[in-house]
């Protein structure tokens, strides 16, 4: 039997630098990315408190909680290859466990666009798992709130960093957003879909033709579940009628993924002219997180797939 044991999202808006009325491309040199950076850094109360808006503006009642500060540093800052500022993990404690956020942002240079990403992870208590595991309700009401939590802060970000940007490089500078990465991924776990996950993954991987289908009923339902979620595009859905196999619509492709913890998972990938959806499940294996990790298993997965989906821009 399959059960859902948690949920990772992320939702990252691309940020083109524009000089003029007439819309160029704006360059900046690695020293101007340190000067922004080095703004935004003394600005980090007011990012904190634009991400802590967006949480309590954004949540619905279901997840209404007080909403804490976890770390001690504003602003973290580091370098891969871009400049990357780490702003506070934020975290409310709902009725069902924890709902953690945070946001970074990556001020570029040279002709790499910024990106700004906002994570969402929740982490069920025991409650909320029961004995069947997160229901399918509790799963669209997640991804609801962390696609309207992520937006609202990233679009407060991209203000603030608009003007943290005018202030180095120049008042005739617009930051206009290019388009909208969607990661959404849900913990799974259970012995059956672990090998039917297991066993897709190869298939995948190592097949010479394109596969859009998956026959497995277990892994098959578990993906009409997580892409059926309100909000995620009708292309990124199951596009068969006839049987149980999951099938994928003629736009979108089915992606096998393994992460560096080797968390394995499928995810559908679908992208239109603005935004780009990659939607999946991901083998919890134990089914509960382990001592020796700190971050549940979609939460690496989506991590890894916004960084690769992130140097393409």
């Amino acid at each position: 039997m399959c059960k859902y044991t948690g949920v990772s999202y992320r939702q990252g808006m691309i940020v083109s630098a524009k000089a003029g009325e007439a819309d160029a491309d704006a360059r900046r040199s690695v020293s101007e990315a340190r000067a922004i950076g080095l703004a935004i850094v003394n600005h980090g109360d007011a990012y904190l408190e634009a991400a802590n808006s967006s949480i309590v503006e954004c949540l619905p009642p279901e997840l209404v909680g007080d909403v804490s500060i976890k770390e001690s540093d504003t602003v973290r800052s580091r370098f891969d290859p871009g400049l990357i500022l780490d702003f506070q993990k934020l975290a409310v404690m709902t009725e069902f466990g924890e709902l953690s956020t945070r946001t970074c942002l990556t001020v570029c240079s040279s002709e790499m666009q910024s990106k700004i990403w906002t994570r969402i992870v929740f982490q069920p208590n025991n409650e909320a798992l029961g004995n069947g595991g997160l229901s399918t309700e509790l799963l669209s009401l997640l991804y609801s709130a962390s696609d309207h939590i992520a937006a609202k802060t990233n679009e407060a970000i991209r203000n603030l960093y608009e003007a943290d940007f005018k202030s180095v490089v120049g008042s005739n500078i617009s930051l206009k957003s290019s388009g909208i990465l969607h990661v959404f991924a849900v913990d799974c776990h259970g012995n059956g879909i672990g090998a039917s996950i297991q066993e897709a993954y190869s298939e995948l991987s190592w097949s010479e033709v394109s596969i859009d289908k998956i026959a497995d009923r277990e892994l098959a339902d578990a993906l009409r579940d997580v892409t059926g979620v309100k909000g995620i595009p009708q292309q990124a859905q199951d596009a068969n009628e006839s049987d149980t196999r999951f099938l994928v619509d003629s736009e979108a492709m089915l992606v096998p993924f393994m992460s560096r913890e080797k968390d394995t998972g499928i995810f559908v990938s679908y992208t239109n002219d603005d935004a780009s959806y990659c939607v999946g499940l991901v083998d919890s294996a134990a089914g509960v997180l382990p001592p020796t990790r700190d971050m549940i298993a979609s939460q690496y997965a989506t991590a890894e797939i916004a960084s690769l989906l992130g140097r393409q821009f």
